[in-house]
């Protein structure tokens, strides 16, 4: 699944870098904010402050009804704001049946992860 990113700059000289590469100053849109989309992890680097947002689009607004999934937009922390522990609100209200979580972590921190307290639930790498 591809997701679209927003890249939000105070100062639209801001020098921002996907992956080691500027994106050329001359796509901001507005002098406000840059967009991409992909389907790999990317590094977001810049030389003044900026804020990253994740835009996931859910199943049906694919186009495919009765799947599950709304769209969904989440602010990307800087990795130097890592945190060890954190707390979720599951809401089963309004018919949501099913609750989703993305969560990227270093692979040497897997085996303390838990999960409601457990070590023990679906997970891919």
């Amino acid at each position: 699944m591809t997701n679209r990113y927003k890249i939000a700059v105070k100062d639209p000289t801001t020098v921002v870098k996907r992956n080691g590469v500027q994106i050329p100053l001359g796509t901001i849109i507005n002098n406000a904010y840059y967009t991409f989309e992909s389907n790999t992890a990317d590094y977001i680097e810049s030389d003044k402050p900026i804020m990253v947002a994740q835009f996931l689009t859910g199943g049906s607004c694919l186009g495919t009804p009765g799947t599950l999934g709304d769209p969904e937009m989440m602010y990307i922390s800087p990795i130097e704001q890592g945190i060890k522990r954190i707390g979720f609100y599951r809401n089963t209200d309004q018919a949501i049946t099913v609750n989703y979580l993305t969560l990227i972590i270093p692979t040497n921190g897997v085996p303390s992860l838990r999960i409601d307290g457990s070590a023990t639930f679906d997970h891919t790498y």
